[in-house]
């Protein structure tokens, strides 16, 4: 979830540890907030970074993520 930001939409990616985008989707920003469900079940256990990007390119933030099998 990512709080206070500006933008009405933004673009979400994730990328596994070698930098290959397996997952990426337009979410809505309401309130400036953005909840965003994820089905991994598809994916290998490992360490995944997700970034959020404004329409314009900005970035927004992002983070690390780890899948646990």
């Amino acid at each position: 979830m990512a709080e206070g930001i500006a933008a009405s939409e933004a673009g979400i990616k994730l990328r596994d540890a070698l930098g290959r985008t397996v997952w990426q989707q337009s979410a809505q920003v309401v309130g400036g907030r953005i909840r965003q469900e994820l089905d991994v079940s598809g994916l290998a256990a490992g360490v995944y970074f997700y970034e959020l990007v404004s329409p314009d390119g900005l970035r927004l933030g992002g983070g690390k993520s780890v899948i646990v099998r």
